[in-house]
């Protein structure tokens, strides 16, 4: 077995939010109208969109361009609009749109190039995908399902659109704030703090990032692409959020703290060789990964080496 690819025919347009992407609010992937004409006096936008939120540009004065969530039920719908500017600082308490969503309603009350994130108006940011940059100062630009997905290419050629979200140590679970949780974005290859409301718990199937319950993330994709949620490990020390090791945690001796940039060959970004996820290399689905061998594990300096104690590939 190769190492898989995560999401291999979507990730290079990013298009698929099941994995790479934060969700705000809602627990689950959501849809959006995915674009919107533009309206009288405005100038289009970039990739569909009807105007630029990174740059607020291509608006009225007095308004703002930002999302407008025109429905929740029985899908979100929502798209880049210009709407009314609000009042609300950076940094300031707010509403979401989700609060009153309609084609009137449905949008924060913060002031343009900011955007209403868990009750407070967050910084809008753009990350050129290309070279692995943002806009973001201590913070990670991350990239959330239904909001801003009509936008590409936002004033530079290669970039997306997103938050600018609280960074925080996946390995620590008091470092997001309450009704938050940390989470390993695939996309920055950096854990960023994000809401925490559903809580699937591990080892079932989840759409969104921050779908699983704290200390684990949905990151773990079986051969038919299925994500499941899987708890994070240190590498180093091979124990979970909580202390256990995988084998505690999952009740098997199979399971192992497998390295996430080893796991899958395309994640280049995750460069942090301690960002591990307990995997049941007993399973079918992954026992013949490279990585779930008896005999061999990977290691920063590359290849395969030998566990301790253990005879090496082919051996009797």
């Amino acid at each position: 077995m190769d190492r898989p690819r995560v999401l291999a025919s979507l990730a290079g347009e990013l298009r698929d939010r099941a994995l790479l992407a934060l969700l705000l609010a809602a627990p689950a992937l959501v849809a959006c109208s995915g674009g919107s004409s533009s309206g009288d006096g405005a100038d289009a936008g970039p990739g569909g969109a009807e105007c630029a939120p990174f740059q607020n540009t291509g608006c009225s004065a007095g308004e703002k361009c930002s999302v407008l969530i025109e429905a929740t039920e029985p899908e979100r719908l929502s798209s880049t609009r210009c709407v009314p500017d609000g009042v609300v600082p950076l940094g300031g308490e707010c509403v979401s749109g989700l609060a009153s969503p309609g084609a009137d309603t449905g949008f924060d009350n913060c002031v343009g190039a900011t955007f209403c994130l868990a009750g407070t108006c967050t910084e809008i940011c753009r990350r050129n995908i290309e070279q692995d940059m943002d806009s973001c100062v201590g913070k990670v630009c991350s990239v959330f399902a239904g909001f801003f997905d009509d936008v590409r290419d936002d004033g530079v050629a290669g970039s997306e659109v997103g938050l600018c979200a609280p960074t925080c140590d996946l390995f620590d679970t008091a470092s997001c704030g309450e009704g938050q949780a940390c989470y390993l974005s695939l996309i920055s290859g950096k854990p960023a703090c994000a809401s925490n409301t559903e809580k699937t718990p591990v080892g079932q199937m989840c759409l969104a990032l921050n779908q699983c319950e704290a200390g684990a993330g949905c990151i773990l994709q079986d051969p038919v692409r299925q994500l499941s949620c899987a708890l994070y490990c240190n590498t180093e020390t091979e124990l979970t959020v909580s202390g256990e090791t995988c084998s505690a945690a999952l009740g098997t001796q199979d399971a192992r703290c497998l390295q996430v940039n080893r796991f899958y060959d395309n994640i280049e970004r995750v460069t942090d060789d301690r960002y591990g996820m307990c995997v049941n290399c007993g399973d079918d689905d992954f026992a013949g990964h490279p990585l779930c061998r008896a005999d061999a594990v990977f290691r920063p300096a590359g290849g395969l080496i030998r566990r301790p104690g253990r005879p090496a590939a082919g051996s009797a």
